[in-house]
């Protein structure tokens, strides 16, 4: 045959509950695998997001923090870098850029 001794282009899908053919892309990992590699920090962080989010919008048509102007995507991650940053947490910063964690893994905890 033509590709004799070629590794083929394989495409792996997966099932999940439901879900199905989803493209490795498309799986996330569980909640319970995120905190056995980082810890329950970021979820005390969301905690702290939301806490702070909640007491920086209003509800007022106008005010350049009404909550439907507020661009909230923005106000989360420059939370998340400022307490990544922090010398508090030099130690989760530290897993957090680790090679073994890798681009994949850091979008899995922040998305």
């Amino acid at each position: 045959p033509e590709n004799e001794g070629k590794t083929p282009n394989w495409k792996f899908f997966y099932n999940a509950g439901r879900e199905r053919m989803l493209k490795a892309d498309d799986m996330r990992s569980s909640q319970e695998a995120l905190s056995r590699i980082f810890g329950n920090r970021p979820w005390v962080w969301q905690q702290w997001a939301c806490l702070k989010l909640e007491h920086q919008i209003r509800f007022h048509r106008g005010h350049h923090d009404d909550f439907d102007s507020k661009d909230v995507r923005k106000y989360a991650a420059e939370l998340w870098n400022f307490w990544l940053n922090s010398p508090s947490n030099s130690d989760f910063k530290a897993r957090f850029e680790d090679d073994r964690i890798g681009d994949i893994g850091r979008r899995e905890l922040i998305h």
